[in-house]
């Protein structure tokens, strides 16, 4: 070969392993590092309002059923504990829910009481555990709390960032 035929062949060859590259990096970020799109059955009741509800019986009883292989009599008698036992905990996810926001609470106030007023308006904008549940900040990102829209209230009654 001559060497321009030489440099045509390295320059595609370069070329087309770049090309490899980023076709397969473009690939992997879309199929496996990106978080799957939330299932419909894992939709909470009332469009993402409130605690999640967690999974619907069923569903609980398609996991069980086929990692156990229950009889049908099985199956009746774990549905009906499930179902005896829903309602209690939610009842326990809201209390600890009610308590969590509350201590949270009280520890943004704890540490604003120690700052300035313009340290406390850096520190509402950094650290929105005190606008209330679903806004992240120090704590991670929330779900949302008991008014079901994840937006806490400001000590004025409004919304905090946006004056929502």
């Amino acid at each position: 070969m001559t060497a321009p035929s030489q440099r045509v062949w390295l320059l595609t060859s370069v070329s087309l392993i770049f090309l490899i590259g980023a076709s397969v990096g473009v690939l992997v970020d879309r199929f496996l590092l990106r978080p799957p799109p939330p299932r419909q059955e894992d939709a909470r009741p009332g469009g993402g309002a409130g605690l999640p509800a967690g999974p619907p019986v069923e569903r609980v009883m398609q996991d069980l059923d086929r990692a156990l292989h229950l009889t049908a009599d099985q199956r009746q008698r774990v549905a009906d504990i499930l179902n005896a036992r829903l309602p209690r905990l939610r009842e326990l996810q809201t209390d600890a829910r009610e308590r969590f926001n509350t201590e949270q609470q009280t520890l943004h106030t704890d540490i604003s009481a120690v700052l300035t007023p313009e340290q406390v308006k850096a520190f509402d904008a950094m650290a929105p555990i005190a606008a209330g549940p679903g806004r992240g900040g120090m704590m991670g990102p929330g779900r949302g709390g008991p008014g079901g829209q994840g937006r806490g209230l400001g000590p004025d009654g409004r919304g905090r960032r946006g004056g929502s």
